[in-house]
């Protein structure tokens, strides 16, 4: 699932990333980080860096099957 396929969920995946992690920002990103956390996906909580808050977190993204894993995850996560 692209990225784009996700934003039409709720989520927004910061763009052009570069790094081995997906930057998402969503409203109740807190709950979708505890979600994503207890259904396997590697993430890390965006409140323990100053400028990114608790609405944002970042999801591990390796290579393009766990990217696909990540955005497959969060989508279903965000219509439920």
């Amino acid at each position: 699932m692209p990225t784009e396929d996700l934003e039409n969920h709720g989520p927004t995946v910061i763009p052009c990333s570069r790094a081995s992690f997906s930057l998402v920002k969503a409203l109740g990103g807190e709950s979708l980080w505890l979600r994503s956390s207890e259904e396997g996906i590697a993430v890390r909580r965006g409140d323990g860096f100053p400028v990114l808050g608790p609405e944002r977190f970042r999801g591990m993204v390796r290579d393009s099957g766990t990217r696909r894993a990540l955005t497959r995850t969060l989508a279903q996560l965000t219509v439920t």
